[in-house]
């Protein structure tokens, strides 16, 4: 479409020196934790629009490995730690996008950190590059007392709404124990899916065009018309009319199952766009509608757009949130006979798409 059209293949960056909390096991089984956390997209320590959900404990103080009898200040022990808040928060980003967070870990003990490896689970992380510490990232196998590494995790949502993950950094603490540092993923996935419409540019001619159906005795002459269309080859036209003062209605319903999740979840909404005029001669007024409907077809909410008399392509776009409950969307196309042999509205370029957030 012309001017409204949505790009979501796009690109993201969060930067953070981040930190968590990690867990130190020795051979008696003991585990002790320090705090962690990852900066927002300035770097600060923000937790970001989710706030964070500590990890561990956050007292910000080396912790104790109890078995080994040697505290985290005391030669001999490697202790990671995460830079920064206890959550990474990716806030918001594109379907088809991604945003890549740079976490940071610094070793605290006195010991070479060993056979370090990292692991991300959640739909949506990944190592930068699939493969630790991803792609521009620098730890490796180990890390010395004192220095810091860093790793980069990608977020990709894989669907609308909220999702949430973690990285796991397993490491060698010196002692032949194992001992790992935790940090919190979260993240929304955003945008449009593709056109729920079918038919909605006319390209498929029929009278009435196609996946669309003429509303009881309001006009039966719906058809695609090769007059001046707004794009493409044809558009959709009201046609032969009935009596003055008579309204035309031709509709489409979609079925919304796939996204009774989110409906009845986090939430979606419905946008609803396209191009319509008259024909400069009578300039039958016209408009469209947006109904949601219950699995009973019982209508829960609706809008329309303005009413529209121009000889000229108009652009439009209407937009609602879904109702709890709806299960199907109806489109309908409306043009109010005046006088003349026709009802002269067009309408082309249709577009109904569900949006996130």
């Amino acid at each position: 479409m012309s001017g409204w059209q949505t790009t979501l293949l796009c690109s993201a960056s969060i930067v953070g020196v981040a930190v968590l909390a990690g867990c130190h096991f020795d051979s008696a089984g003991a585990t002790s934790s320090a705090s962690a956390s990852v900066g927002g997209e300035d770097g600060s320590s923000g937790s970001g629009h989710h706030g964070g959900s500590e990890v561990g404990t956050t007292d910000g103080a080396g912790s104790s490995s109890v078995g080994s009898g040697l505290d985290s200040g005391e030669p001999g022990v490697a202790q990671l730690v995460i830079d920064g808040e206890p959550m990474v928060d990716y806030e918001f980003v594109a379907l088809g996008a991604s945003a890549d967070a740079m976490i940071s870990l610094h070793n605290v003990g006195h010991a070479d950190a060993g056979a370090m490896d990292g692991t991300v689970i959640g739909e949506g992380f990944a190592f930068a590059g699939d493969a630790y510490p991803g792609d521009g990232g620098d730890c490796g196998p180990s890390l010395a007392p004192g220095a810091s590494c860093s790793v980069v995790i990608r977020f990709a949502p894989p669907s609308f709404g909220p999702t949430m993950g973690q990285l796991l950094v397993d490491y060698d603490d010196g002692t032949g124990g194992f001992a790992q540092v935790m940090a919190a993923l979260d993240g929304e996935g955003t945008g449009e899916s593709a056109n729920l419409l079918l038919n909605g540019d006319a390209e498929e001619a029929g009278t009435p065009p196609p996946h669309w159906t003429p509303a009881p005795n309001q006009g039966t002459d719906w058809q695609t018309s090769y007059e001046s269309p707004y794009e493409g080859s044809a558009s959709i036209w009201a046609g032969l009319a009935n009596a003055d003062g008579d309204v035309h209605a031709l509709g489409q319903r979609v079925e919304l199952l796939d996204w009774v999740g989110y409906i009845d979840g986090p939430g979606i909404s419905l946008r609803l766009r396209g191009a319509t005029r008259g024909d400069g001669v009578s300039d039958d007024p016209h408009e469209v509608q947006l109904r949601c409907l219950d699995s009973a077809g019982t209508e829960l909410a609706a809008i329309e757009t303005e009413t529209f008399d121009s000889a000229e392509w108009e652009e439009f776009e209407i937009e609602m949130v879904v109702p709890e409950g709806t299960r199907a969307a109806l489109v309908r196309l409306r043009c109010h006979h005046m006088s003349g042999d026709h009802c002269d509205g067009y309408f082309d370029a249709l577009e109904l798409v569900t949006a996130y957030p």
